[in-house]
């Protein structure tokens, strides 16, 4: 018995050593991160106050609601008006809010995300690639979609996390190596962390030819009409309707 006793001890150590190894290196990473992303803060951070706090006075007298499903970013879900009869019976509200970055939702995410307490958020910014040198670099915008994952799951470690494509438009050509290249790395970081997903809407914006549509865009060129939206619906809501019978 003595035989079997020291061996199964020697066992239980290493397995609390490399569970509390690899907790220790989770925050040190996300230490880090958010460590770089303070620093980085812009001026501008809470150009966007008065639409949260018209978000937060709604939630007030709605009486502080909880939703399954939650749409966070920028202006490409402000701008879509018809998102909640989209993704019906799913639990939606959406909370895109004018030209966002990735740091303005991480900024103002303790108090339009986490307080609805969803099972799956759909996250797109596109407006953190403009095409100057003042814009965050590769790695730098790459830094801050880890960041947001790891501050979610800290908050809600089982809900499902969906990164949106940043999507072409004929305003923004000329950035979309860049864009590609950010949505190359979240689709790997995808793959390799639990609880999060990419979904790819870029490939329904071109035509049979390969040619980006012009005819899913309003007059500016760069947001999606309604034709838009639905070609969009009609990529992220079974992979949504999937997850929430999944997370039942």
């Amino acid at each position: 018995m003595k035989n079997l006793l020291f061996p199964t001890i020697l066992f239980l150590a290493y397995c609390i050593s490399s569970c509390t190894n690899t907790v220790k290196v989770s925050d040190t990473e996300y230490q880090r991160l958010q460590a770089e992303y303070d620093s980085l803060i812009p001026s501008w951070i809470a150009q966007f106050e008065n639409d949260i706090k018209a978000f937060e006075k709604l939630d007030s007298m709605l009486g502080k609601p909880k939703y399954d499903v939650v749409f966070i970013g920028s202006s490409t879900f402000e701008n879509w008006k018809t998102m909640q009869a989209d993704f019906a019976p799913a639990s939606v509200i959406n909370r895109g809010f004018g030209g966002s970055t990735i740091r303005e939702v991480i900024h103002y995410s303790d108090r339009i995300l986490f307080p609805y307490q969803p099972k799956v958020v759909i996250l797109y910014v596109g407006n953190d690639v403009w095409g100057d040198s003042t814009e965050p670099t590769t790695a730098q915008l790459f830094g801050y979609f880890k960041l947001f994952e790891k501050k979610l799951h800290r908050k809600l470690p089982d809900a499902m996390l969906n990164f949106v494509s940043m999507r072409p438009s004929p305003l923004k050509r000329n950035l979309l190596e860049k864009q590609t290249a950010i949505c190359n790395l979240l689709q790997k970081y995808a793959k390799e962390t639990p609880g999060t997903n990419f979904i790819d809407i870029r490939t329904v914006m071109y035509d049979k030819t390969g040619r980006l549509r012009n005819d899913i865009f309003v007059s500016d060129s760069l947001h999606l009409n309604d034709a838009g939206n639905k070609l969009i619906t009609s990529v992220i809501k079974p992979v949504l309707i999937k997850q929430l019978l999944e997370l039942k």
